[in-house]
């Protein structure tokens, strides 16, 4: 009994090492498509509600077929609107699409 108590009361203190690791995020990708009709939306779509950031060329529709190209810019436009997305044409007829967890920095 006395060891117990001696045991308890003792000052003996146990080092435990903890290890660290670091904490894993999510790998975002920037993913290239080509727009050249509407249904190439639906791919943009698959990959921008996965969580990565849409890089589209667009101006090969824009020069082909104006009034396709408006209706799948009005498509993007009504999926950020209802995903939270951030859209931005750039030069040159490139869109940059950015799912609700990033944000495009304009000047």
């Amino acid at each position: 009994m006395f060891d117990k108590l001696k045991k308890l009361f003792s000052k003996e203190e146990e080092v435990v090492e903890l290890q660290h690791k670091p904490e894993e995020r999510p790998q975002v990708l920037v993913k290239v498509h080509r727009l050249d009709s509407i249904a190439d939306v639906d791919a943009i779509e698959r990959d921008v509600k996965t969580g990565h950031i849409a890089f589209v060329k667009a101006k090969d529709i824009q020069r082909r077929d104006f009034a396709e190209f408006q209706a799948s810019i009005q498509k993007i436009q009504r999926l950020a609107r209802n995903y939270g997305w951030d859209v931005v044409g750039v030069e040159e007829g490139y869109l940059i699409i950015a799912p609700r967890n990033a944000r495009i920095v304009r000047d």
